[in-house]
């Protein structure tokens, strides 16, 4: 039969096709069959909120963790050119203070000769700043080229020549320092 002809077949005898009814018993377990499906437990309701959730937090830590790996390792890529200026800037300061408080130093020193007390103060004092450099110098490996602790060291720098430059001040105050100048300069 083809498809046309079977249709006028279907139609013209739908009356003797549709006599056979299903029994009531049977529609009543088809009912119950589909209640039972749609019947939702409320701890696997939860259970879904719960997974959903997991997963937002899951896919939000990766996003989280990848970006800010992503933002290291560019951080980590840029930083040798900054901290190769910013180390030489450190290294230029240290050239300009180390000769700086090696000259107020031997100043200082010429100046003691009478009182060597004051210089071992002096000295004692100095040694207390090179400590604090020192830790200054170890933050500064673990942390390269921190801008701030650049800056905190070449102010321990600042501070030292100020210290050798207060107590020249004070020895010039008292004399002390312009005799020991002037026979080393008629020397």
């Amino acid at each position: 039969m083809e498809n046309g002809r079977f249709e006028q077949y279907v139609r013209d005898n739908r009356d003797s096709f549709n006599v056979h009814q299903p029994s009531p018993a049977i529609w009543e377990r088809i009912s119950d069959d589909l209640a039972r499906e749609r019947k939702i437990h409320p701890w696997t309701a939860g259970l879904r909120v719960a997974a959903v959730a997991a997963s937002v937090i899951l896919v939000a830590g990766l996003s989280y963790l990848s970006a800010f790996r992503l933002a290291n390792f560019s951080h980590q890529k840029m930083q040798p050119a900054a901290n190769n200026s910013i180390m030489a800037e450190l290294q230029d300061a240290e050239k300009f203070y180390s000769v700086q408080l090696n000259s107020r130093l031997s100043q200082v020193k010429i100046c003691t000769q009478s009182n060597p007390e004051v210089y071992n103060q002096v000295v004692s004092d100095l040694d207390e700043l090179n400590h604090l450099a020192n830790e200054l110098k170890k933050d500064l490996k673990d942390n390269v080229a921190n801008r701030e602790v650049i800056e905190h060291m070449i102010r321990n720098y600042q501070l030292k020549l100020q210290l050798l430059e207060d107590v020249l001040n004070e020895l010039n105050d008292l004399n002390a320092c312009n005799t020991h100048t002037n026979e080393k300069a008629d020397l």
